[in-house]
């Protein structure tokens, strides 16, 4: 389906940092849908699969589930080696990851750059507790416990935990 140059942006990474991987492959997707050959193409396709069923099942058999089982795959090899919980939901997660992109992608609402790709995969990956590094700022800590998200602000009451 996809041209070699294409295929090759669109592989999934697995150096063993899941966080690189994610910003890496999410990087290249990026790239990829701001080149102005293929970004406004690939953006009317989409549109039109929301019209025509038959080309609907078409991106989804043919470009989005294999992309998203290429997701799940690194995710299951994370949970393998331990750096996720067994028990994450992995389609979740592949929302989590991916539906800022197409919100920026489709919509157009912000600017779709390298910077929206680390801060997305960096909280997705606090949001779901893996050991994905956390700053500290202006007295915020985000503590990871058992895969859920607590946040607690000095002098403030202590928020329950979400997730």
């Amino acid at each position: 389906m996809w041209a070699p140059e294409v295929q090759q942006q669109l592989t999934f990474p697995n150096t063993g940092d899941l966080a690189a991987d994610f910003k890496t492959q999410i990087k290249s997707v990026i790239d990829l849908s701001n080149d102005p050959n293929f970004g406004p193409s690939f953006r009317a396709l989409v549109a039109e699969g929301q019209h025509d069923q038959a080309l609907a099942s078409q991106l989804l058999a043919r470009i989005f589930r294999p992309r998203i089982e290429a997701a799940k795959e690194r995710l299951r090899a994370a949970q393998q080696d331990g750096q996720l919980a067994p028990d994450l939901d992995l389609d979740l997660a592949i929302d989590l990851f991916y539906g800022g992109f197409y919100h920026r992608f489709l919509l157009r609402v912000a600017p779709l750059n390298h910077e929206h790709a680390e801060a997305v995969v960096d909280a997705v990956l606090t949001g779901i507790g893996t050991s994905a590094p956390s700053d500290a700022k202006d007295g915020l800590t985000v503590p990871r416990s058992a895969g859920r998200l607590q946040i607690s602000v000095p002098g403030a009451c202590r928020l329950p935990a979400l997730g």
